[in-house]
């Protein structure tokens, strides 16, 4: 970065400037940023290949639907149909 005539050193006022500056600093402090603030970042500059994704938790599974044909409502855990079509295929109330 170039210096001050009194010895201080510039600032850069934002990141999208700074890369166009000092390449080698805008990768170090981009990389100091939080996700949220990096991933916004990278959509402004046009870097959308830099966005980072969050993985989902493997142990996360969608929410059950019922089995009937054409109902796609959530279903209860443990229960393979929805409360309006449990009684037309389990008519046993136990």
């Amino acid at each position: 970065m170039p210096a001050c005539s009194c010895g201080g050193s510039f600032e850069v006022a934002d990141l999208a400037s700074l890369e166009k500056v000092d390449p080698a600093l805008f990768l170090e402090r981009v990389q100091q940023l939080p996700l949220g603030e990096h991933n916004a970042l990278m959509r402004e500059l046009g870097y959308d290949g830099a966005v980072i994704k969050r993985k989902c938790d493997e142990n996360r599974r969608a929410p059950a639907r019922c089995k009937h044909v054409g109902c796609g409502a959530f279903r209860p855990a443990g229960k393979l149909y929805c409360a309006k079509h449990a009684a037309e295929h389990d008519p046993l109330p136990f």
